[in-house]
């Protein structure tokens, strides 16, 4: 290749190249534009919707949309006796949430004393990004103990349901959102399928 055709090649690949560079935020832009996404509810896949028996609104749970209305609306006397109560039946709790995570707890932990493996599940809600929690504006976050492992190798999320008894309680009714954090003591866990 000679000098004038050389010369000729790199004046046509730098004109292509300006032309490019010229085009490309303008192109990017168009493309990103074009793509982009607005998520779709009814186009959900359907291994990310929650099954039928998901329901912490109105079903037959220890907190579910009016326990936790009637909670919210106790005093501070009314809380503790009613808290109170509920450590006192053994096997009564009975609660739904997404399960997030499984530890084991380690020698020194307080929460020891609950049990050797804990669950962390929370139920919809402000901080997951739903779009109608159990009530209002409440964060629910659950911590299930047990002696034995009971969640190996579940997938985050799923949907659970589970019963035991409610070791302690968090109640924090004055900040926004409110919050409430649960320690059960577990006797069965389960994920929900239909």
């Amino acid at each position: 290749m000679d000098n004038a055709s050389q010369r000729d090649s790199f004046r046509a690949m730098r004109a292509a190249m300006c032309r490019m560079a010229w085009m490309g935020p303008a192109a990017l832009i168009v493309s990103v534009a074009s793509t982009a996404c607005v998520p779709d509810k009814d186009k959900e896949p359907g291994f990310l919707k929650p099954p039928k028996s998901f329901d912490v609104q109105g079903g037959d749970l220890t907190f579910n949309e009016k326990r936790i209305e009637a909670f919210n609306s106790m005093n501070s006397g009314e809380r503790t006796a009613h808290i109170t109560e509920l450590k006192g039946k053994a096997g009564s709790f009975k609660g739904q949430g997404i399960f997030r995570r499984s530890t084991e707890l380690g020698g020194k932990m307080d929460d020891l004393t609950y049990g050797k493996f804990e669950i962390f599940a929370v139920a919809p809600g402000p901080e997951e990004n739903e779009e109608k929690g159990v009530w209002l504006e409440v964060n629910i976050e659950y911590h299930l103990f047990s002696e034995k492992e009971m969640a190996a190798g579940w997938p985050n999320p799923s949907y659970i349901e589970f019963t035991g008894t409610l070791g302690d309680i968090s109640y924090q009714g004055q900040s926004k959102p409110r919050k409430m954090e649960l320690k059960v003591i577990v006797d069965d866990v389960k994920i929900l399928k239909d």
